[in-house]
C-alpha cells in the first residue's frame, strides 16, 4: 500500500500497514469524520508513572516531524499520527517520518526512567522564542486585535512569545504558545492551551489520572487537532489545539477556541470530570463540531 492509498481505505475500520517497517505492523484508520489516523506498534508496555507523565509532556513540546501524540491502549504506549484529509499531506516521505517520530518517542521515553517525577525532564523546559516565532506571534496578536471580542482580552509577553486570552474572572482562559520546529527548515506551529485539572499528588490517584488522560488522548475520540498534554513541571493537564500560524485566519482561530470550549463544557457536565470513566468518542468529537 502506498501512502496515497490511505485516502481510499474503507472508513471506520482498522487496517494493517506493510510499512514503514518490515517487522512491526503499523495500522491505519480512516474516519468517516474526515481524518486519517496511523498508529505504531507498542512502544512501551506496562509503563511506570514517570513514562506516563513523560508521554503527556511530550505533547507540549511537539518534537515530532508529523502531527503526533502518545496514547495508552491495552496498557501499552503507542505513537499516533493524525491529520485531516482536507489538509495537504504532512510530508512526502511519510514512512521515513513515521519511523523517525517512533525513534524519537522511544528515546525520550527511555530517558524518563532517569528523571524525577516532579521535575521538568531535560530538554522539555521552554526555550526563548526564535525571531521567526516571535514575529509570527506578533502577527497573530495583530490579527486578534481586529476582533472586538478577543482583542481586549489579549496580553502578549515578548520574553516568552506567549499570548494570553483571559476574561477578568478567568472563566475563559487560553494560552497561545509557539512550538519549536522539528528542524530549522520547518515552520513554527501554534499551540492553543486551555488549563484543565491539576494532577493529584497521591501516587495511586496520579497513576489512574495519567492512564485515563492518555487513554482519552486518542484522535478517534477528540479529533486530530486536539490532545491532552501535561506541563513541564508535571503538575497540570491542558487541552491543546494545534494550528499553523503562518496560514491562520481569525475564523480558524475562533473555530478552534469554540471547539475547545465546547469539549470542555461537555466534560464538565460530568461531576467527576474527564477521569470518571470511558468517554464516548463520537459524543466528544461532535461536541466540538456543534460550537
Amino acid at each position: 500500500m502506498k501512502p496515497e492509498a490511505l485516502s481510499e481505505l474503507e472508513e471506520d475500520t482498522w487496517w494493517g500497514l506493510p510499512w514503514p517497517a518490515d517487522n512491526d505492523l503499523w495500522r491505519a484508520w480512516r474516519s468517516s469524520l474526515g481524518f486519517i489516523v496511523l498508529e505504531s506498534p507498542a512502544l512501551l508496555g506496562e509503563a511506570d508513572d514517570r513514562a506516563l507523565l513523560q508521554a503527556l509532556q511530550l505533547g507540549l513540546v511537539q518534537p515530532w516531524r508529523l502531527p503526533a501524540r502518545l496514547v495508552l491502549r491495552e496498557q501499552a504506549l503507542h505513537l499516533q499520527i493524525s491529520w485531516s484529509e482536507a489538509d495537504p499531506a504532512p510530508l512526502g516521505d511519510l514512512a521515513a517520518a513515521m519511523l523517525d517520530d517512533a525513534q524519537t518517542a522511544l528515546g525520550l521515553l527511555g530517558d524518563s526512567a532517569q528523571q524525577e517525577l516532579s521535575a521538568a525532564p531535560d530538554g522539555l523546559e521552554p526555550e526563548p522564542p526564535s525571531p521567526a516565532a516571535l514575529q509570527l506571534m506578533e502577527d497573530l496578536l495583530a490579527l486578534l486585535e481586529q476582533d472586538p471580542e478577543l482583542g481586549p482580552l489579549c496580553e502578549f509577553d515578548e520574553d516568552t512569545g506567549e499570548l494570553l486570552i483571559a476574561t477578568e474572572d478567568e472563566d475563559c482562559l487560553f494560552l497561545l504558545r509557539p512550538l519549536l520546529a522539528a528542524s530549522p527548515g520547518e515552520a513554527v506551529r501554534l499551540a492553543v492551551l486551555m488549563p484543565q485539572a491539576m494532577l493529584p499528588e497521591d501516587p495511586p490517584a496520579l497513576r489512574a489520572n495519567l492512564q485515563q488522560q492518555l487513554a482519552s488522548n486518542d484522535a478517534l475520540q477528540i479529533g486530530p487537532q486536539l490532545q491532552w498534554v501535561a506541563d513541564a513541571g508535571g503538575q497540570q493537564v491542558f487541552m491543546q489545539g494545534l494550528l499553523e500560524p503562518a496560514a491562520c485566519t481569525l475564523e480558524q482561530l475562533r473555530l478552534l477556541l469554540a471547539r475547545m470550549l465546547a469539549l470542555d463544557a461537555e466534560l464538565a457536565g460530568d461531576d467527576s470530570g474527564p477521569q470518571a470513566g470511558p468517554l464516548d468518542p463520537l459524543q466528544l468529537y461532535l461536541s466540538g463540531l456543534r460550537a
